[in-house]
């Protein structure tokens, strides 16, 4: 974890894009090694203080290009009626400015609301439609530059069962999945699949609601280009074996109600619709392969792998078209 900024260093980051601005209360709620976000509140209002790490952990190093990228492609999405959190542009006409330390800072909207918990109907539509909605604009919006990693799920996927396997570890549950992943790969031309920028990491801790009302989508620090229904794939299945914080609770219910409501946005094609299921798999491969990789480090491993096959089995539909 990283360390808050100082209250001088705060006052002088709001000083860049506010007159003579007078901060009251400071609360960072996000510490680390690749971004530092805290909510300011002052005679301005409330609003977010974002400062990009040096690194990104599958960019590299940060490139000015990427969060130009990155805050064009939030400006689009709050343009489509997506809501996202405003960006501010400094008193010197930028979207970000340099700490004294070379860091890259902006200043957004603050989301009011609390982080989902127990899906309803109506914050699921809700969640699908604004999903549907950034896919839209996925079709025809480009970056100003491309990203600097553009990975697939299907590529993240392979890349960690290649980690796995170098490191000798073997399951039959994961080499299962791995056949059913390259089996459904070789059936489905991926790579004519629609392909654009999408959010790349709408989860419940990037999300919040006022009530069932969702009112901000943020964190597009993973947006990037490829198959526009991986977003699909993220939002229903991230901590598949979670009821209360997964999209997709205790049956198939919420799945059948996501579907209806993205495709009234934007109808997926017949490939799409097939492609699914293997895209499906490959997040399945990602996220399950991050207990295996990573386990010692995680207390509660064992008990997550576990409780991800018996979600596996319960959503298998899903997985299987």
């Amino acid at each position: 974890m990283g360390e808050p900024l100082s209250n001088d260093v705060v006052q002088h980051a709001l000083g860049k894009f506010f007159t003579d601005p007078v901060v009251s209360k400071t609360r960072f709620f996000k510490m680390g090694a690749e971004n530092t976000t805290g909510l300011i509140e002052g005679n301005f209002g409330s609003v977010v203080l974002r400062v990009w790490g040096e690194r990104h952990s599958r960019m590299g190093s940060r490139k000015l290009s990427d969060i130009h990228g990155e805050l064009a492609f939030m400006d689009a999405c709050r343009s489509a009626q997506v809501p996202v959190p405003r960006v501010y542009v400094s008193l010197a006409g930028h979207e970000f400015e340099e700490l004294v330390d070379g860091r890259k800072f902006g200043v957004m909207d603050y989301v009011e609301g609390e982080e989902p918990a127990h899906f309803t109907r109506p914050m699921v539509e809700t969640l699908a439609t604004a999903v549907a909605k950034m896919d839209v604009l996925g079709q025809t919006f480009k970056f100003p530059m491309p990203r600097s990693w553009q990975g697939t799920v299907v590529d993240l996927a392979q890349e960690r069962l290649k980690e796995v396997r170098s490191r000798g570890i073997q399951d039959g549950f994961v080499e299962q999945l791995a056949k059913k992943l390259e089996l459904g790969s070789t059936k489905i031309d991926l790579a004519s699949l629609p392909f654009g920028p999408i959010h790349g990491d709408v989860m419940y801790q990037n999300i919040k609601y006022v009530g069932e009302r969702l009112s901000g989508i943020f964190d597009f620090d993973d947006c990037r280009e490829s198959y526009l229904i991986e977003d699909i794939t993220k939002t229903l299945l991230f901590a598949i074996e979670d009821p209360v914080y997964c999209v997709l609770g205790d049956d198939m219910a919420n799945a059948k109600i996501f579907m209806e409501a993205y495709e009234q946005v934007r109808p997926l094609s017949e490939l799409e619709k097939a492609a699914l299921p293997v895209l499906s798999t490959a997040r399945f491969i990602y996220e399950l392969l991050k207990f295996y990789l990573h386990g010692a480090s995680h207390p509660q491993a064992a008990e997550i792998l576990e409780a991800k096959e018996a979600a596996y089995e319960k959503f298998r539909p899903l997985f299987e078209g």
